[in-house]
């Protein structure tokens, strides 16, 4: 399977679940799916096996032939076109003040990418963080003078 139908499979799940006011916690009891496993899946940071993918289908309480309606496969395109509108809120580190918002991800086997938006709101602070991934930032406005990266 694609990777592209992947990601449009895990914003599927994701947005069923909102669309029904589920939190990740009533969606993980309903499926018993873990909560942490739902959320990588729903970040697009692993694929769920067709067990967990039927259990998560079921508890949101939509026929497995009606999840796939719809959904159009990016094959042969070379871009992918998502509307700001569209972009969903990520929960990171707990920094006040700035606000992440998820656009795509793409699986390789030994490494993932997630595209995502950071706003960061005037006066916003943090401490540095340090992570084994890689991180690509490109900065759209105002250069932030007191922030270290």
């Amino acid at each position: 399977m694609e990777q592209e139908s992947l990601a449009l499979i895990a914003k599927r799940i994701k947005t069923l679940r909102v669309q029904r006011g589920l939190t990740l916690q009533e969606l993980s009891d309903r499926s018993q799916v873990s909560k942490g496993l739902l959320s990588k899946i729903e970040n697009s940071r692993t694929i769920p096996s067709l067990p967990v993918f039927l259990a998560l289908v079921n508890s949101l309480e939509i026929p497995a032939n009606q999840f796939f309606e719809g959904m159009t496969n990016l094959s042969g395109q070379n871009y992918l076109h998502i509307k700001r509108k569209n972009y969903q809120k990520l929960k990171r580190e707990d920094r006040p003040g700035f606000d992440y918002r998820f656009i795509m991800g793409y699986h390789l086997r030994a490494a993932s990418l997630q595209a995502v938006v950071l706003t960061i709101k005037p006066g916003a602070k943090s401490k540095p963080t340090t992570t084994d991934g890689l991180e690509f930032k490109y900065m759209l406005s105002p250069t932030l003078s007191s922030y270290r990266f």
